[in-house]
């Protein structure tokens, strides 16, 4: 069995990790959303081994969050990671996970809504 030059595998995983950084920048994959190895990897047609290396430059970016035992998932914003943003010059980063952010807080919110309005809605449709 031939082995993969570790180059190589670094060279793929650096363009994964862009291809994963600019689905995040764009909000395609909110905050907290959970990273799934094994669909992700087929989604991408790459291995498991690639997408892990992906996945610790993001955590290295701060982008991607890895627990061990449980997994990667897209990063949280806190305080103090936004007044660091707004004190660097990458406020272009700093907007799009902003975004992201406010993305889900929104559809966190509208979903609340949604769920309290629906069942008085269903009621006045049975009269």
């Amino acid at each position: 069995m031939m082995s993969v030059p570790e180059t190589e595998v670094l060279d793929a995983a650096g363009r994964v990790a862009g291809r994963l950084r600019e689905r995040i920048l764009r909000g395609d994959l909110l905050p907290g959303t959970p990273l799934r190895e094994v669909a992700i990897a087929a989604e991408l047609e790459i291995s498991r081994n690639t997408l892990r290396e992906a996945l610790r430059l993001l955590a290295s970016e701060g982008m991607v969050v890895q627990v061990p035992n449980k997994g990667a998932a897209i990063s949280r914003l806190t305080a103090s990671e936004v007044r660091d943003l707004l004190g660097s010059r990458r406020l272009d980063e700093f907007f799009h996970r902003l975004l992201a952010q406010l993305r889900l807080a929104w559809s966190e919110q509208f979903a609340r809504w949604l769920g309290r309005f629906l069942p008085g809605l269903a009621a006045r449709q049975r009269r």
